[in-house]
């Protein structure tokens, strides 16, 4: 049982840092203005910064994808969302039998994955004291990892 999604996330993200904390930059820094100055907005403006936030991690997802390439990230998700629905739904049968016989192997990437996540929320606690800076640092580091998790985990089960 080796964690390998996990050991994989944390090669990417040390690869691709600069991208990876470029675009998560702009959620984080939105995410940062809007909760230090939560009283003093109307609500619209709240909704518009929301819906930045959104575009930007959208950005990263992309960067993600396109291995540190905003633009061939693009393409990628693009081209994954114009896949045929049968072709979807027999990757998705692979993925789930896929899951199934490797159960071990995926609990052990969770387990890695949530222990990791968890020790940076604590530090992260520990060193960030008022709010609006400890949900600046996780859009800089946990939500940026989480997400790079996620698509290799899927890469991972999906992969034919």
């Amino acid at each position: 049982m080796k964690p390998k999604t996990a050991l994989a996330a944390c090669a990417f993200f040390g690869r691709h840092i600069v991208p990876l904390l470029l675009a998560a930059s702009i959620p984080a820094g939105l995410r940062y203005y809007q909760m230090d100055q939560f009283a003093s907005r109307p609500a619209a403006f709240s909704w518009t910064l929301d819906i930045l936030v959104l575009v930007g991690r959208l950005a990263l997802v992309c960067v993600i994808l396109g291995n540190g390439a905003l633009l061939a990230g693009y393409r990628t998700a693009r081209r994954l969302l114009q896949t045929p629905r049968q072709e979807s739904n027999a990757a998705f049968s692979r993925a789930a039998e896929r899951l199934s016989s490797e159960v071990r192997n995926y609990l052990a990437d969770a387990a890695v994955y949530v222990f990791g996540a968890l020790a940076a929320n604590l530090l992260i606690g520990a060193v960030a004291s008022s709010l609006p800076m400890q949900l600046l640092l996780k859009n800089l580091t946990v939500i940026p990892f989480t997400l790079v998790f996620l698509i290799l985990l899927s890469r991972r089960l999906l992969k034919a």
